[in-house]
């Protein structure tokens, strides 16, 4: 460890860990790149000077100048940096540094309010307005709804489900149906995207 410098030098409640170390380096006669380098620890001349060293070199004790200087842990979490991070490091990770960004910057990632849309009810042909699109304005319209069209597939009515409104299917036999039906036009859907049409070369 680092003898204790001859002058004293009190530290300035947020200062800057490099800014500290200057004045420290002036007021004993120093150059500041040689004490920096010294208390840095690592081979990196931009690292951190290291919060043990420093308070060897200035005779203050090591929470004094972490309370007092900013710059040897993550400004959103408080979590410590590593002895070889650069000056300029003010988070310990990626995602402590897109958090403060997104905090700075909160108009960017708020979603723009969208307009209500106006829809009308299938089942008492009645307008309203809702913040998507709506079928029904009810939950008893809705009951209606599918009360009068039954299965999807037979037209059967059906038992009611665990809501208390009539299921889409009468039975497992058309539940089955169903599926295998949306599986088609899904897979039919994806071969036609995703085939080779010819260019046309006129």
């Amino acid at each position: 460890m680092p003898s204790r410098l001859p002058i004293d030098v009190r530290p300035h409640q947020g200062e800057t860990v490099d800014s500290y170390v200057d004045r420290l380096a002036a007021a004993n006669h120093i150059k500041p790149r040689l004490l920096r380098a010294f208390l840095h620890g690592v081979c990196d001349s931009r690292a951190r000077a290291q919060l043990d060293r420093l308070a060897a070199a200035s005779g203050r004790s090591e929470e004094i100048l972490h309370r007092t200087l900013a710059g040897f842990h993550c400004e959103l979490c408080s979590a410590p940096l590593s002895a070889g991070t650069k000056t300029s490091t003010r988070w310990c990770t990626p995602s402590c540094r897109e958090k403060a960004y997104r905090l700075r910057n909160p108009e960017r990632y708020r979603p723009a309010p969208k307009p209500p849309v106006e829809n009308v009810c299938e089942a008492c042909k009645s307008t309203f307005t809702s913040p998507r699109s709506e079928r029904w304005c009810s939950r008893d319209c809705r009951l209606v709804i599918r009360q009068r069209a039954g299965c999807r597939r037979c037209g059967n009515p059906t038992p009611p489900d665990r809501h208390g409104l009539p299921h889409p299917w009468c039975s497992d036999a058309c539940r089955s149906w169903g599926y295998r039906r949306r599986r088609k036009q899904r897979l039919k859907a994806l071969k036609e995207a995703t085939e080779l049409k010819p260019l046309n070369l006129r």
